[in-house]
Formats: structure tokens, sequence, C-alpha cells
């Protein structure tokens, strides 16, 4: 008997299909609103928690905002940002983020306008400080926390009136 030795060669337009077909799937899995829901679910998992007792006036709490003299819980997942929304200046704040001792701490506070005002590394482990940070106008302040190891962590972000420093 005898054996057909010929090598098999695929077709350089085939492979070419390939590449762009498998291209064109993960583009499409990347930016699907699918995607974007279940990220949203997963960062869904961040609640208020009142760092005082006593009623707070003036403050919406709800949803994604955190007010002044208030601290909130949360879930880092990787490289996705922990988001919140701060809206009572003009003030004096302390911004405070605790990612516990094996998390990287990392605040990123941006203006109404978007632009970033502050970016805070950690400071000692885990946590990170923006003290004394003057918020000087009314408006939507976003402030982004990350633990920059990325990966999965739990936080404390608490926005406190600015610590003053003790008289001479």
């Amino acid at each position: 008997m005898r054996r057909n030795n010929t090598k098999k060669r695929l077709d350089p337009i085939v492979v070419v299909a390939l590449i762009g077909l498998i291209g064109t799937i993960i583009t499409v899995l990347f930016t699907s609103p699918l995607i974007e829901t279940w990220f949203a679910q997963r960062s869904s998992t961040e609640t208020p928690v009142p760092a005082q007792t006593t009623a707070m006036t003036g403050t919406k709490s709800s949803g994604k905002r955190i007010g002044l003299n208030q601290t909130v819980t949360g879930k880092l997942y990787f490289d996705e940002p922990g988001i919140w929304i701060f809206s009572e200046g003009p003030a004096a704040v302390t911004v405070v983020l605790d990612v516990g001792p094996y998390g990287d701490a990392l605040i990123i506070l941006r203006d109404p306008s978007g632009v970033v005002r502050a970016y805070v590394e950690q400071q000692s482990p885990g946590i990170a400080r923006l003290v004394n940070f003057n918020i000087a106008t009314s408006g939507d302040y976003t402030i982004l926390v990350r633990n920059a190891k990325n990966e999965e962590v739990n936080y404390t972000l608490t926005v406190q009136d600015a610590l003053t420093p003790p008289p001479p």
C-alpha cells in the first residue's frame, strides 16, 4: 500500500477570516450592554453606612452618594473603581479610604466638570488620605476609589470635616 505524504496547508484566506471572526467576537463581548450590566451588578454591592448615629441634615445618602461626616462601605473588584458623588460644597474636607492591610489604596477626586483635582496614593498600609481639601464650588464632585493591586477587596470610605491643626 502506498501512503500519500503530501502535507495539507491552510489557505491564507481562511486563516485571515478566522482571525477576523475571533476579533469580532471579542469586540462584541467587551462592548456588549450585557457585560456593562454585569459589571454594574457586581459594583452595586456598595451600600452607604452612616458614620454617626445622629441624623444628618441636608445630606442625600441614597444610591452612590456620600455626604459630609459619612462613611460608606463596599467591595472593589480588581481594576474596577468604586464611584461616589459628593455634592455638599463649598466645604473643606478630609477623605479617607481604607482597603485593609492587603490592599493598596488610591483616591481620585474629580470636579463637576470632570477635571482631576486630586490623586492620592496610600500613605500607610491600606489607607489613603486626602487631607484638608477645599471643595471650592457646589456641584457633584466624583470620588473614585481603587485598590491599585487590582485585587478584590472590601473598603470603607469616609468624607469628614477638614482636620484642623491643633492650637500652638
